[in-house]
């Protein structure tokens, strides 16, 4: 049986307005004859499991709300267990073939928002995409182990197919090396002491020695650090890939932490400076950005620092395997594009060794 995917007015994260962000690619898929493949109880709608994902599971990425506003716009108004992996493949498709909309600001003339065309997603950003989907649908099945029970149903038979499961990502074309130069790092250290934020030279420190994300840095709390053990340490609870792990601060991190004031228990280490943002962290990405200029670098690339991070332990070599633990990935193939650099400082290593001298 064939039918199109219900285009009923949306609540919560869903956006379907025509001349919204994912309007057009909502109703090309959803204009699309799909086959209802296994027969729905009809329980929990997509829109309603999506808003509880974005709500409940502390700290996630909040980059990946965006995302899933997309995906409500597109399956909504289906429920979960009706979504097949056809439908997520037609949708794919259309994300692949349309350019990304984004928010340009507000036409004065009608209150309107406008939305700019900005050329076509790279194929990790679908892939990115889809995983966030897949999260949905994992969160749907089992409750992740940072939810109280009382905020969590099953609202997806675990023995359920997921629609994303079989769907074939995208080949992802070799990482551009986005290492800074040496001479960019301490420029960016030295232009970052004499910013008017005074906690920027510690932001960036703190990126750079640790490989902590950006979103992960600036959620730290005064209740995450811990200054006093013999390796200083502050908490992830949660992370981009959804598990704990420590970050091990420097000695010149503590110091500066010390120097500033340790904040207290519940409060930010990077707080909002304006009364108005109380309560949460400081709005960082603009204030770097100029720093960046300032500092003559090429890219304003906050993520930069942490390939840095990464770049600069496998320049010393470090296997793929600790470069990974150091940086939090789930997946060592992210970490790949660290494995030339590691081959190259072990073989300088080897070369200058007395085992070269075996003949």
């Amino acid at each position: 049986m064939e039918k199109s995917i219900s285009q009923a007015p949306s609540q919560g994260l869903q956006s379907t307005q025509p001349n919204g962000p994912w309007g057009g690619l909502a109703a090309a898929v959803k204009a699309a004859p799909r086959d209802e493949g296994l027969a729905p109880k009809r329980t929990f709608l997509f829109r309603d499991v999506a808003n509880v994902y974005a709500d409940v599971v502390p700290g996630r990425d909040t980059n990946r709300l965006p995302t899933v506003a997309m995906w409500v716009a597109i399956f909504g108004d289906l429920y979960v267990d009706e979504i097949t992996r056809a439908d997520v493949e037609a949708a794919m498709r259309e994300l692949l073939a349309r350019p990304a909309v984004k928010y340009a600001g507000i036409d004065h003339a009608t209150g309107q928002k406008i939305y700019r065309q900005h050329g076509q997603r790279a194929p990790a950003t679908l892939n990115r995409m889809l995983s966030v989907l897949s999260s949905v649908f994992k969160f749907a099945q089992n409750r992740p182990k940072e939810v109280p029970p009382h905020r969590w149903q099953r609202f997806l038979s675990s023995s359920h197919p997921l629609p994303t499961a079989a769907v074939q990502r995208l080949e992802v074309p070799r990482p551009i090396d986005r290492t800074l130069p040496p001479d960019d790092v301490q420029s960016l250290l030295v232009y970052a002491k004499a910013n008017p934020w005074p906690r920027m030279y510690l932001f960036v420190l703190l990126l750079l020695t640790s490989g902590a994300r950006r979103s992960e840095v600036l959620f730290l709390r005064g209740r995450d650090l811990d200054l006093a053990s013999a390796t200083p340490t502050a908490a992830l609870h949660t992370t981009k890939n959804e598990e704990p792990r420590r970050l091990v601060l420097t000695p010149a991190v503590v110091r500066e932490i010390r120097r500033i004031g340790v904040p207290a228990s519940d409060d930010f280490l990077f707080p909002a400076r304006m009364a108005r943002a109380a309560g949460k962290p400081y709005a960082v990405d603009a204030p770097f950005g100029r720093l960046a200029k300032r500092a003559g670098l090429t890219t304003q690339r906050m993520h930069d620092l942490r390939h840095t991070a990464g770049g600069m332990l496998a320049d010393e070599g470090r296997s793929v395997l600790e470069i990974a633990d150091v940086l939090g990935h789930k997946d060592v193939r992210s970490t790949q594009r660290y494995a030339h650099r590691s081959v190259k400082a072990k073989a300088a290593l080897i070369e200058s060794s007395s085992l070269a001298k075996l003949r």
